[in-house]
């Protein structure tokens, strides 16, 4: 949800399970979005982004959660064309 146009909140969730199916990890976390700069051209826009989670990891071979804090970065470009983005967490 957009609070602002360059603040936002959500939520999200992840599961993860190992190769041989024994082990298995759930993530479910409140997220924050932060616009940090923005790029204006002629006919295109950059943006780059911040992006943060913290939330509560769980797992089949631990007892009781863990606290987990997700921490990355985006960026994406487009035209009226073309859209590209990348992202790391």
């Amino acid at each position: 949800h957009a609070v602002t146009p360059r603040d936002a909140f959500g939520a999200g969730g992840v599961a993860m399970r190992s190769d041989d199916k024994r082990l298995t990890r759930d993530f479910t976390e409140l997220t924050y979005t932060r616009l940090v700069h923005r790029i204006n051209g002629e006919h295109s826009q950059a943006n780059f982004w911040f992006l943060g989670g913290v939330g509560q990891l769980t797992g089949n071979n631990f007892d009781g959660g863990k606290t987990m804090l997700a921490p990355g970065v985006s960026a994406d470009y487009e035209t009226t064309r073309v859209y590209a983005s990348a992202s790391v967490r």
